[in-house]
C-alpha cells in the first residue's frame, strides 16, 4: 500500500469532519456491512476486501473504539482505512492548492454553510428556530455561484468523488495510486466519497456557526463545540473518557439497527443537501447543551455572562426534544451523535454499493 500523502503532510491539530479514528470506523463498519450481506455482489467483496487488509470484526471494532489513539495523523494506515482520512490530511495542511474543477481549497469540500445560500442578511446566520435553513430548491446547481467561496462545496465534492469513482470501476482502476498524479484509482475515490459523505452527517458543517458560539455570551472566549462534538470524547489526547466511549459504542450499534437515511432523493446532489438539513436540526439540541455543559446563563437566544470550565461528560448526557426530529421525545446529546454516525454508515455503504452497481450493469 502506498502511503504517500502521510509521507508529505505532517501531523495537524484541525480535523474536518468527524475525527481521524472515527473515520476510519465508520468506513470498516460500512465495508463490514457489505462483506456481510448475502446480497451484495461477490465482486464487490472481494475488491472490498482487497483493499481493506485492516478489516477484522465488530469485536475488534470495539477494542479500537475503546482503547486505540490516533491523533490527527497516523501513521501506518493501509487501504481505505488511509484513503479516507487523506482528505482531512490536506485541508488540515494545504491551503494554497486549489482542487479542480471548483478553484477552492480542499477544506471547503468538507461542509456546505447552509445560512450562506440565504440571499438577505437576516437569514444568512444562525439560528436557534432553524429559520436560516433554505429551501432545497433554491440551493444552486452551479458551484460558480459566488455564494460557495463562502458556504462549501460539499454536495458538489460527493458527487464528483461518486461520478469518479464509478469511472475509475469502469475502467479497472481498481489498486492504489501509484504517485499523487496518479489520482483517478477505485482506491482513491472510494476513500474520498467516504470521508465527505461522513462530513455530511457532521451537524456543524451545515452551518456557519460552525462551534455554536451563538450559545455564548463571549463568542471570542466561548468553548470550541465543534471538537467536542467531533472527537474529544473518543481521541482527546489529554483527557480519556472511557464511560462515554463504552456507552456510546452501545449507542452505535442500537442505531445502525434502527437508523434511516434521511435522504429521499436518488440524486447524489440533492440527497446530500437533505442530509445536511437533516443534521442541520440536530444544531439546536448541540447548542444548548453545550450552554449547560459550560454553565452558560440565560436562553438560547439571550445567553448573559461568562461561560465556565466545559464539562464533556454533562455535554454528552444533556437531553432535549429542542430538534424536533425526534416528535416531540427527548434525546441525549450522546445518542444524537450516534444516530448521525448510523446514518454516516448506512451511507458510506449504500454509495459505495451503488457506485459499484452503477460501473459494472
Amino acid at each position: 500500500m502506498c502511503c504517500f500523502v502521510l509521507a508529505v503532510i505532517t501531523s495537524a491539530s484541525v480535523s474536518w469532519g468527524w475525527g481521524t479514528k472515527e473515520h476510519i470506523l465508520l468506513t470498516r463498519l460500512a465495508v463490514m456491512r457489505i462483506v456481510d450481506d448475502p446480497a451484495a455482489p461477490p465482486a464487490l467483496k472481494n475488491w472490498l476486501k482487497s483493499v481493506t487488509p485492516d478489516l477484522t470484526t465488530r469485536d475488534a471494532e470495539r477494542q479500537f473504539f475503546l482503547t486505540a489513539k490516533l491523533g490527527a495523523a497516523p501513521a501506518g494506515l493501509v487501504g481505505l482505512s488511509h484513503w479516507v482520512i487523506v482528505p482531512d490530511l490536506i485541508a488540515n495542511k494545504d491551503k494554497k492548492t486549489l482542487v479542480q474543477p471548483f478553484g477552492l481549497p480542499e477544506r471547503l469540500l468538507h461542509f456546505i454553510d447552509l445560512e450562506y445560500v440565504n440571499r438577505t442578511p437576516e437569514t444568512r446566520a444562525y439560528k436557534h428556530d432553524l429559520s436560516s435553513i433554505p429551501k432545497l430548491d433554491s440551493v444552486p446547481r452551479d458551484f460558480k455561484d459566488a455564494r460557495y467561496k463562502e458556504a462549501g462545496v460539499l454536495p458538489f465534492a460527493v458527487e464528483m468523488s461518486y461520478q469518479n469513482l464509478v469511472k475509475a470501476i469502469k475502467l479497472g482502476k481498481l489498486g492504489a495510486p501509484v504517485d499523487l498524479n496518479d489520482s483517478d484509482t477505485a482506491l482513491r475515490w472510494a476513500g474520498y466519497l467516504s470521508h465527505y459523505v461522513q462530513d455530511n452527517t457532521q451537524p456543524h458543517h451545515a452551518t456557519q456557526d460552525y462551534k455554536s458560539a451563538a450559545y455564548f455570551a463571549n463568542k471570542r472566549s466561548a468553548p470550541n463545540v465543534h471538537s467536542q462534538i467531533e472527537w474529544k470524547m473518543n481521541d482527546d489526547e489529554k483527557n480519556d473518557f472511557p464511560q462515554l466511549r463504552a456507552d456510546y459504542w452501545d449507542a452505535l450499534m442500537k442505531a445502525l439497527e434502527s437508523a434511516k437515511d434521511p435522504a429521499t432523493s436518488d440524486d447524489v446532489w440533492i440527497a446530500t443537501l437533505e442530509v445536511s438539513t437533516y443534521s442541520y436540526r440536530q444544531l439546536p439540541l448541540i447548542g444548548m447543551a453545550a450552554m449547560h455543559a459550560a454553565g452558560q446563563k440565560g436562553t438560547a437566544e439571550k445567553p448573559v455572562g461568562d461561560a465556565g470550565a466545559f464539562d464533556t461528560e454533562k455535554f454528552f448526557r444533556y437531553e432535549s426534544d429542542v430538534s424536533g426530529i425526534k416528535n416531540g421525545i427527548k434525546q441525549s446529546v450522546l445518542d444524537m451523535k450516534a444516530n448521525q454516525q448510523a446514518i454516516a454508515v448506512l451511507r458510506t455503504e449504500k454509495m459505495l454499493r451503488r457506485a459499484w452497481d452503477e460501473a459494472t450493469k
